[in-house]
């Protein structure tokens, strides 16, 4: 039992003490530490740092006795949020990926920047997003976009947290949902204005555009889209009318 136990903790992400550790845990329910260090073969020099981390990933939690004792967390619990927790890396990892596939895929042969505008499609309106986050984590000074966000919205998330850490001046108008505007509250330099346009382009940077062809209301086989990487005067364009709706 205590072999299946450390193999699944294991594939969960936890190291080989912490999953001895863990399982003493789940076996004993309740020990001190030189007991935990002994029944799962854990140095006692070791079996601290073990419980410290199992206790930050709140997994096990010390209970206030003499001498001190610790105790898991319910297995139903614990290992609940071990899952949770390789599911959200693995998401993390999958719009990574996503994103650095349809960069590669669009770069030229000969390795050197591109300043040809291409119009490319995807096959659904999350890979259209992906994409638009990955073109946001070029900008260097600034984002205009004018949107029409739907649910998908929360891909556009992280690059827009990581825009922002930088400095990245973003200013989005359009139609925005409430779950929207509550995620970007807590952002810096991030500023939100409502206004119909019907449009979903973006100026980075004042230089490059990436505006979606599609209507993507509806539901379609694919979804088109341009990048002008270097197009100052369709930029300006797109800009006067952003600044239009956003004097509004």
């Amino acid at each position: 039992m205590n072999q299946r136990v450390d193999a699944f903790l294991a594939k969960a992400g936890l190291t080989e003490y912490e999953a001895k550790v863990m399982g003493t845990l789940f076996r004993l329910r309740e020990a001190e530490s030189p007991v935990l260090a002994s029944e799962s073969g854990v140095p006692k020099t070791r079996v601290y740092d073990v419980l410290n981390g199992l206790m930050k990933r709140g997994l096990a939690v010390e209970i206030a006795a003499r001498p001190k004792k610790y105790r898991a967390m319910s297995p139903k619990d614990a290992l609940g949020k071990l899952v949770n927790e390789k599911r959200g890396e693995l998401n993390e990892l999958q719009l990574e990926a996503d994103a650095l596939a349809a960069f590669l895929e669009n770069q030229p042969l000969d390795g050197k920047p591109s300043t040809e505008e291409k119009v490319l499609k995807v096959k659904s309106r999350t890979d259209f997003y992906k994409v638009l986050a990955q073109e946001m984590g070029s900008a260097q000074r600034s984002i205009k976009g004018l949107t029409r966000l739907d649910m998908h919205h929360h891909v556009l998330h992280d690059a827009l947290q990581k825009a922002s850490d930088r400095n990245v001046t973003i200013q989005l108008a359009g139609e925005h949902p409430e779950s929207f505007i509550e995620k970007m509250s807590g952002m810096e330099n991030v500023e939100l204005k409502h206004a119909q346009h019907g449009l979903h382009a973006y100026v980075i940077d004042d230089q490059k555009v990436i505006m979606l062809l599609s209507d993507m209301r509806f539901e379609r086989p694919e979804y088109h889209f341009t990048i002008w990487p270097e197009n100052t005067a369709l930029a300006q364009a797109l800009t006067q009318t952003f600044d239009s709706h956003w004097g509004e």
